[in-house]
């Protein structure tokens, strides 16, 4: 749901590819070997961030470095990656992200090459180590610390799922063209949430403009209390910001409020992990990814 701006280098950049969001401060980039230097000194990759060798058609050795980016991708592997490697996806952080932090993500990036790809050629951190617990034993951040690695995580994993979407990692990346915008508007729609159980519910507003936005409307209602899933901590924090500015009374929104996506603004309601293309529904009592589903087919 983020809005994303994808450029496709021509020319001697040939199948380059850089992608950002106003949403993010992370900048994500896949560069083929050969072109790495069009890439360095005072450029996209003259930075400190997370980094991905890709080798033949289904390795990935995944890399972190608080020096620069270009550098280190150079600079010696483990075995015989260095001659293996032709392909790099980058994760371009700003400079205020400390090595700690780089490392637990690293770590939370080798977790998710395993699990999605079965094999990932970084011996450091050792496979049996790259898990949440780990995570919290060896980092043992605080709240605030937790939520901005949370955070780069989640926009790091939406930029490898639009890698995917347009080609995958070790593909050919294609961007299907897009229709004129005014075909993409659709009327502006309220969607309803509730849930009894947890005495939570609320309204979302999902506006007609480009890119989207997503309100939730004052009068809105949170649950009592959070359950345990991975993104409770960024929840947490949002609403005990909420509260101290007054947007949040009495677990009731005092104010409309902008949110990333539906997916955030009902995790921030319900206070726990759950599919907001299914729970959030309008008038009719179509949910939002039928809503989304009928629109993409029209």
């Amino acid at each position: 749901m983020k809005e994303l701006n994808i450029y496709l280098e021509d020319g001697s950049f040939g199948g380059n590819v850089i992608m950002e969001s106003h949403d993010s401060k992370v900048k994500a980039l896949r560069v083929r070997r050969e072109d790495i230097p069009h890439f360095g000194k005072g450029k996209e990759l003259s930075t400190r961030g997370i980094y991905f060798l890709l080798m033949e058609k289904d390795n990935i050795y995944v890399g972190q470095t608080s020096n620069l980016l270009d550098n280190r991708m150079f600079a010696p592997h483990t075995g015989n990656i260095d001659s293996r490697w032709h392909t790099v996806i980058a994760f371009a952080f700003p400079d205020w992200i400390d090595d700690s932090q780089l490392r637990f993500i690293e770590n939370a990036m080798c977790e998710h090459v395993y699990k999605k790809y079965g094999h990932c050629e970084t011996s450091s951190p050792a496979r049996e180590n790259c898990n949440e617990a780990y995570r919290k034993k060896i980092y043992p951040f605080g709240i605030a610390h937790l939520h901005l690695c949370q955070s780069y995580l989640e926009d790091m994993e939406f930029y490898l799922e639009t890698f995917e979407r347009l080609g995958g990692l070790f593909g050919e990346i294609s961007i299907p063209p897009q229709p004129p915008e005014e075909n993409n508007l659709q009327p502006e729609e309220e969607f309803y949430f509730k849930n009894s159980s947890r005495d939570a519910e609320g309204t979302l507003i999902i506006t007609s403009d480009t890119p989207r936005n997503f309100i939730l409307k004052a009068g809105s209602k949170i649950s009592d209390g959070l359950l345990e899933w991975r993104g409770r901590d960024s929840v947490l924090q949002q609403r005990a910001q909420f509260e101290a500015e007054g947007k949040l009374l009495n677990r009731v929104l005092t104010s409309d409020e902008y949110f990333k996506s539906p997916h955030a603004a009902v995790e921030f309601l319900n206070g726990g992990s759950i599919n907001a293309l299914i729970y959030w529904k309008n008038k009719n009592g179509l949910t939002l990814g039928e809503v989304l589903k009928s629109q993409k087919d029209s």
